[in-house]
Order: structure tokens, then sequence, then C-alpha cells
């Protein structure tokens, strides 16, 4: 069987997208950052003035499949801004 460890979000909101996960799917949050990170940045090649806050989520009681929530000080309009659900 294959899981996922962590996967990386960027997003506009990050209590949006904490709310989001936490009260809809039952994660909660296990660390945070709340200044830039600049090795992340230069990870993405992005000024390091791009990256906010971070939050760590997990499903309690599990090992992996974790979501690493990042914000952007500056986001880009989202790519299915405006898009049907379907």
């Amino acid at each position: 069987m294959h899981s996922w460890s962590t996967v990386t979000v960027g997003v506009a909101d990050l209590a949006e997208a904490e709310a989001l996960w936490c009260d809809t799917f039952g994660m909660s949050a296990v660390a945070d950052r709340e200044a830039g990170d600049a090795t992340l940045a230069t990870l993405w090649q992005l000024p390091a003035s791009a990256i906010g806050r971070q939050r760590l989520l997990t499903t309690p009681g599990q090992t992996t499949g974790r979501l690493h929530l990042v914000e952007f000080l500056d986001p880009d309009p989202p790519v299915r801004e405006g898009a049907n659900t379907f």
C-alpha cells in the first residue's frame, strides 16, 4: 500500500484554508511558522518576501498524509478563478 507523506499547497488566506481543512476534514495544526521562509523561497525561486505564514496540518493519529499550507503575501489570481464546479 502506498501513501503520501506531505503535500504543500500555496494559499492566499491561511486562516481560510486552515478552517476548511480543520473544520471540514478534521485535520489539526501540528506546526506553524509566522514569518517568511527564505529557504522555501529559494527552493521555489521566489523572492524571500513572497512567503508569509505557514501551517502543517495532519489527521490526528496518522503518521502520513500531512498538508503543508503556505500563505503567499501577494498571490497571483487563482488558476480556476471564476470556473464552474462539476
